[in-house]
Order: C-alpha cells, then sequence, then structure tokens
C-alpha cells in the first residue's frame, strides 16, 4: 500500500469458527490495526438482530452461492467459501447469524503465516 499505510502483512481481518474448527464467515475487509478489527466485531456482535442478509449467485463455472451480511448498507461479514447448491448457502448464513452472540473473542491475534 502507499504513502505509509502498511503492507497486507500489518493488517488484520477476522473470522469467526464453528466447534470443529471450520471457518463459518469472515470480515469483508482488512482492517489496519487489531483494535480496529475487534470493534468492528464488537459491532457485528451488537447489529446481529439488525443485519440485512442477501444471497447471490457467483458467475462461476457450474454455478455457486455466496452469502452477505450488511447493516445500513455496509457490509459487515461474508461467506467464507462459496456453495454449490442455494440451500447448503442459506443454512450455513442462518447457522453463522446464531453463532455470532455466543462466539468467544481472542483477547490477542492469531498470526497465521503462509509457508
Amino acid at each position: 500500500m502507499a504513502d505509509g499505510a502498511g503492507t497486507r502483512a500489518d493488517l488484520v481481518t477476522w473470522r469467526l469458527l464453528g466447534a470443529n474448527n471450520r471457518e463459518l464467515g469472515r470480515s469483508p475487509i482488512w482492517y489496519p490495526g487489531w483494535d480496529s478489527c475487534i470493534e468492528a466485531v464488537h459491532v457485528l456482535r451488537r447489529d446481529i438482530g439488525a443485519v440485512a442478509s442477501a444471497i447471490t449467485a457467483v458467475a462461476a463455472p457450474g454455478g455457486v452461492w455466496s452469502w452477505q451480511l450488511t447493516v445500513g448498507g455496509k457490509p459487515v461479514a461474508v461467506a467464507s467459501r462459496p456453495y454449490h447448491r442455494h440451500r447448503e448457502c442459506t443454512y450455513n448464513l442462518s447457522h453463522f447469524v446464531a453463532a455470532v452472540p455466543a462466539a468467544r473473542i481472542m483477547t490477542e491475534p492469531c498470526v497465521l503465516e503462509r509457508r
């Protein structure tokens, strides 16, 4: 990134994992630091009852589905992967929304690096 904003390695994002450690959903953006990322998680938790959801067909070979949550038109969460069936996408969206209020929020970042 230009203007001293840092590199992607300096950025932080969040993801929600299920009990089996499978990713249920994630942030639609990368944040410039830990504090702004955690604030976004708290906003999502606070506003989970007011989110608008959209399930869309993704232009890809074979056709796949994805979901997105917004608050006030601003994206706050997205599907972590594409789904081959609309009903799978719908089910996983509802599973994500149900999991948000009880999700444990980490107190420090988990650093993942590419090998």
